[in-house]
């Protein structure tokens, strides 16, 4: 299969969405070849994302949990502040970047506060927050009814 397959099904599923009252307001593609012909047709460019910024205009960014991990391993102390970032969580493969549980522990709540723990510098804060973010999204998402988890 082609991109230019994809054309007539893809605008088929975004009008019987729309006509069901559903507004379409974005789209998201793995790298698939298909999918950047499709871009393409389009006239969109395909860009990998390294980089996330908040609405703040502040970097999020997978450097700042490498660092974490390297400070907190070469501590002499061996007192772990982030103690579920291993290796595998940090220096991914292609198969490694596909496993959610590695995203989620990555990006998880004790991974956001050993920040604060640990000298990342202030440019680490806004991917401490999106960590700690990201842990309540996944935590929302987790639930079996809508009052598990309510206070």
């Amino acid at each position: 299969m082609s991109g230019d397959l994809l054309y007539k099904p893809f605008w088929d599923s975004v009008f019987r969405l729309e006509r069901m009252d559903l507004k379409v307001m974005g789209v998201t593609f793995d790298g698939l070849s298909i999918n950047r012909r499709l871009l393409k047709i389009h006239g969109q460019s395909f860009k990998c994302m390294n980089k996330v910024k908040n609405c703040k205009e502040k970097d999020i960014s997978w450097d700042h949990l490498k660092r974490l991990y390297e400070s907190d391993k070469r501590k002499a102390s061996g007192l772990s502040m982030a103690h579920k970032l291993k290796h595998e969580h940090i220096y991914l493969n292609s198969f490694s970047k596909m496993r959610v549980d590695l995203a989620s522990q990555a990006l998880s709540n004790s991974v956001s506060m050993a920040f604060s723990d640990v000298s990342t510098g202030d440019e680490a804060l806004e991917t401490s927050l999106f960590a700690s973010m990201f842990n309540r999204f996944v935590d929302m998402l987790n639930v079996s009814n809508f009052t598990n988890g309510t206070r």
